[in-house]
C-alpha cells in the first residue's frame, strides 16, 4: 500500500535515514488509489520509480501499469469491465469518467460476482495498434472514489483531493484530518500535521490555511505534531486512518 510506504519513509526520516540514497529503485503499490501527489511524495522519499496496480477482493489483479506508466492495462481476457453513469447505470462513451463495473471471467471461484460496482470512478479507452504486446489491452485511469468525503459547514471535502493538497506540499511529512463539532454548533476541520524537520511552522501554517481556503472555501484548525507521532498511531491499523469524523463522539 502506498500509505504504508509513506509510513516507512517517515519512520526512516525520523531516524535520520535518507532512503533516496538507498538501493530501492522501483516500488509497486496496490490496495488503494495512487494519486499524482502520492506518487510524487513516494518518489521524493524513496528516490525510486513507483508503479501502480489495480485490484479488488472481488476480482483480484484487474489492471497494472507498464514501463511507460501512461495508465493501467486492463486484463480484458480475465475481466469484463464496464464504465457506466452513476445515476442511470447506462454505459458512457469511451474516455468519459464513470462508475466501474467488473465481472471476473476466470478468477471468480472465491467471489463469483456478476457486474460488481467497485465504487471507483474511472475512464477506459482502447489503445491504438502498435508493436507493443500490451497494445491489445484497454487503458484504465483512476479518477476517484464514489465514497470518501466530509461535509463541513455545507462544503463537501473529498478525501482524495485533500490528500493531494497536503502531499503536494514538500514541507509536509504526514498528516491526519478530523472533523469535530463545537459548542457553537459549527463543525471544524482539524488538521494534524507533521512538518519536515527544519520547516518554519508559522510559514507552513499560513500556507496550509491558504491552500485549504482556496480549494474548499473553509478555514481549518492547524495542529503540528512531533515527527513519528502519526506513524505510531497508523501502525495500529491496516490502512492509515487519515480521515476521521468525530462529530458523533461528542
Amino acid at each position: 500500500m502506498g500509505s504504508y510506504d509513506i509510513h516507512l519513509a517517515n519512520l526512516a526520516a525520523a531516524r535520520g535515514i535518507v532512503l533516496a540514497k538507498g538501493t530501492v529503485n522501483k516500488i509497486i503499490v496496490a490496495a488503494e488509489p495512487l494519486s499524482a501527489a502520492k506518487r510524487q511524495k513516494l518518489e521524493r522519499s524513496w528516490g525510486a520509480e513507483v508503479y501502480d496496480l489495480f485490484g479488488m477482493t472481488e476480482g483480484a489483479f484487474v489492471a497494472g501499469e507498464g514501463q511507460r506508466r501512461e495508465g493501467l492495462y486492463v486484463w480484458a481476457d480475465l475481466f469484463y469491465c464496464e464504465v457506466v453513469d452513476e445515476v442511470t447505470g447506462q454505459p458512457v462513451p469511451a474516455g468519459t469518467p464513470g462508475s466501474l463495473v467488473v465481472t471476473p471471467l476466470v478468477i471468480n471461484e472465491i467471489t463469483p460476482f456478476l457486474r460488481w460496482c467497485s465504487g471507483d470512478i474511472v475512464t477506459i479507452e482502447e489503445q491504438e495498434e502498435s508493436d507493443s504486446p500490451l497494445s491489445i489491452y484497454p487503458i484504465l485511469r483512476h479518477a476517484g472514489r464514489t465514497v470518501g468525503f466530509f461535509k463541513v459547514r455545507g462544503v463537501n471535502i473529498n478525501h482524495n483531493e485533500l490528500e493531494d493538497l497536503m502531499f503536494y506540499n514538500e514541507r509536509v511529512t504526514d498528516f491526519k484530518a478530523e472533523v469535530h463539532a463545537t459548542d457553537a454548533g459549527l463543525d471544524v476541520l482539524k488538521m494534524f500535521v507533521e512538518p519536515r524537520p527544519g520547516t518554519d511552522k508559522n510559514d507552513l501554517e499560513s500556507s496550509i490555511h491558504a491552500d485549504i481556503a482556496k480549494t474548499f472555501e473553509i478555514n481549518a484548525d492547524i495542529n503540528f505534531l512531533e515527527t513519528g507521532t502519526l506513524g505510531r498511531e497508523f501502525e495500529q491499523t491496516l490502512k492509515a486512518a487519515r480521515f476521521i469524523d468525530r462529530r458523533n463522539e461528542q
